[in-house]
């Protein structure tokens, strides 16, 4: 019975059963992973850009090449290695750092990690594979020329590269002392490229098409900013021709300049600074003596007589009259 107004009754409380002893949680695996310096934030800010690159680039020419397995030349710590994975190719990777090729082992343990040097030949021996990726590796080497070449040795269809490089548009390279660091070169010693220089390379190492691709990683060391000009680039070299979009092909350089040849225009420059006389000058060849022909009379000349073609050689003429009066005759003569 309940009163008008009053509060519903509660329920009665269920009876508590004794409390049952719990048991200790057993660990079946552990997993141990040491922070490097590729964990650090703008490094996983390269990664990342870099790895939806080659997830693109790989999903485009899995199907059109037949792509079935992987070598990743340089892994790290493997994170380009589980990309290549979960592209669905058979990969495994090798590093030169003994640490960094333990703590790919500890996080992917799917995937076979080794220990090489890709500058040694003993590292042909892990056969050839379709698709060959060297991501962060070619500009932390003494001999990147080498590398490449054994690259082109391990690479049955296509090799994806990437690299720092120097800005402008000629072959060049630079030597650069690096600190010995977990992520720098082995020797301290290492050379950056240019992109003409990447290019001509892998053409020379046996790659029949070199391309760009495109677009870049959305990083900022792959465009040019206020701040600095463009670092890094992405090249497909291929032992076929490719024609699938997003790749730019980049042709090789057929007639590269000789360092140091001087142009005919230079060459007729040098003459006329150098002193040379108008009989030496007319058994130079006839587009060098047309040059210093037309600078010659290039201008007026001066009353007391004296002409000076680019501050080199020098003529005095016979007369001293004005070259405004100077009639066509008083020319003929001091010809």
């Amino acid at each position: 019975m309940q009163w008008k107004g009053a509060a519903p009754r509660r329920p009665s409380a269920p009876e508590i059963s004794p409390t049952a002893k719990s048991q200790p949680l057993e660990l079946t695996t552990e997993i141990t992973i040491h922070l490097t310096p590729f964990d650090r934030k703008e490094y996983r800010q390269l990664i990342e850009a870099r790895g939806e690159t080659i997830q693109r680039v790989v999903t485009r020419l899995k199907s059109a090449l037949g792509l079935s397995n992987a070598v990743d030349a340089g892994c790290g710590v493997g994170f380009f290695s589980r990309t290549l994975r979960e592209c669905g190719l058979n990969v495994c990777g090798f590093d030169g750092r003994a640490e960094n090729v333990a703590e790919a082992r500890r996080r992917f343990p799917l995937i076979p990690f080794e220990q090489g040097d890709i500058e040694e030949r003993g590292i042909l021996q892990l056969g050839r594979f379709d698709f060959v990726l060297c991501f962060g590796l070619l500009y932390h080497l003494e001999n990147p020329l080498l590398a490449i070449r054994n690259l082109r040795s391990l690479t049955e269809k296509c090799l994806l590269l990437e690299s720092m490089c120097l800005p402008g548009e000629k072959p060049s390279m630079l030597l650069r002392a690096e600190p010995r660091q977990e992520d720098q070169s082995l020797t301290e010693v290492a050379c950056y490229p240019s992109e003409v220089s990447l290019v001509k390379m892998l053409y020379h190492s046996g790659f029949s098409m070199v391309y760009r691709v495109m677009p870049l990683p959305d990083h900022e060391d792959f465009r040019e900013t206020t701040e600095h000009a463009r670092r890094r680039t992405v090249l497909l070299a291929s032992t076929a021709p490719i024609d699938i979009a997003g790749f730019r092909l980049i042709p090789s350089l057929k007639k590269p300049k000789i360092p140091g040849q001087r142009s005919p225009r230079q060459r007729a420059r040098c003459h006329s600074e150098s002193g040379d006389s108008w009989p030496a000058l007319r058994e130079r060849s006839t587009s060098h003596w047309r040059i210093a022909f037309g600078a010659l009379f290039r201008g007026c000349l001066s009353p007391c007589g004296c002409r000076s073609v680019r501050g080199g050689w020098r003529r005095r003429a016979r007369w001293t009259t004005n070259c405004s009066t100077t009639n066509s005759s008083a020319w003929k003569r001091n010809l």
